[in-house]
């Protein structure tokens, strides 16, 4: 994937698979007294923004950490600018798999690793997570799902007999 047009392209099919799965995690039964009382069957929360990065199956091995570009050559905003200056409620970490179906995915609730991320550098002087430098001059945190508080994480499934299959 060369240009930006191209990786969301490529990511963007996996949008429908997406927001079903957001569907399931985010939108909750209502409780029977609004049932009956407030012809309410579902409640869906106010308008939330949702990050959304689609991994390469390549990168299943690494299944148990996640990356978020931190640094353009350009000096455009990152993801992690974004995300550091208060943008986005929950990350969708997806990996491919086979047929141009997702093979795992984590959803992260970016408001708790936000303050987690902050608390770390007012203690640290600097962010959590590895710093990967790329030789085309971006630059990445890697951070490793275990290593989270796991009320951040909202939901996390990984489809590990798909990917051993699909590699027959």
């Amino acid at each position: 994937m060369s240009t930006f047009a191209e990786g969301k392209e490529w990511s963007d099919k996996y949008i429908p698979e997406i927001k079903k799965i957001l569907g399931l995690h985010l939108i909750q039964v209502a409780p029977l007294k609004d049932d009956c009382e407030l012809n309410t069957d579902m409640l869906v929360p106010p308008m939330i923004r949702v990050a959304q990065r689609v991994r390469n199956q390549k990168f299943w091995e690494d299944r148990d950490e996640f990356t978020i570009r931190f640094q353009l050559p350009s000096g455009s905003l990152t993801e992690w600018d974004k995300l550091i200056a208060g943008h986005g409620d929950y990350f969708f970490y997806g990996h491919a798999g086979i047929n141009d179906t997702l093979n795992g995915y984590t959803i992260l609730n970016l408001k708790l690793f936000r303050a987690w991320c902050q608390s770390y550098f007012d203690k640290h002087r600097m962010w959590p997570g590895r710093k990967q430098s790329n030789p085309d001059g971006t630059s990445f945190r890697i951070f490793d799902w275990n290593d989270l508080p796991k009320e951040m994480i909202v939901a996390q499934w990984f489809n590990d007999k798909s990917w051993l299959e699909g590699k027959k």
